[in-house]
């Protein structure tokens, strides 16, 4: 079995554009699935001032037509945190450290799924993953993750 979706792509936009090689942005119809997460109506998301090309963000901002409240989009990735954010702790801090992360991804969390499953190797959890959300090639996967981000990586 191949990677999926193949390197390269975007899903649901075929080749990514020269000038995006490398990077993930937000797709414009991702708009049809979010709401305003601070707004009692969850409101509906409009784009504003955004750099695009094709159906991909790469800079700009959305405003919720209901409250008005405005989040920015900056480097492909729409920030429903903002100036709100608190400071990281630590975990979080850890987390974002690229040794650790290695000796996450390759000692602890391996051998954390062996003792849970012995035979399901992090690339089966993977593909079962994709499989239970009924995924494949054109869907839009939101990974809304809180670990290091080796499922957004393949995705």
């Amino acid at each position: 079995m191949g990677r999926w979706p193949p390197q390269g792509e975007v899903i649901g936009l075929g080749p990514r554009p020269a000038w995006a090689a490398g990077r993930t942005l937000m797709l414009v119809h991702a708009l049809d699935l979010l709401r305003c997460p601070d707004c009692a109506r969850h409101g509906k998301l409009s784009l504003e001032g955004a750099a695009r090309a094709a159906q991909e963000i790469e800079t700009g901002a959305v405003r919720c037509e209901a409250c008005g409240k405005r989040y920015p989009i900056e480097g492909g990735i729409l920030d429903f945190v903002g100036e709100d954010r608190a400071r990281p702790h630590l975990a979080q801090r850890l987390m974002e450290f690229s040794p650790l992360v290695r000796i996450y991804e390759t000692l602890w969390r391996p051998a954390l799924l062996r003792r849970v499953n012995p035979n399901l190797p992090f690339e089966e959890e993977f593909r079962l993953t994709a499989r239970l959300l009924k995924a494949g090639p054109g869907d839009v996967v939101a990974d809304l993750a809180c670990g290091t981000g080796n499922y957004t990586r393949r995705w």
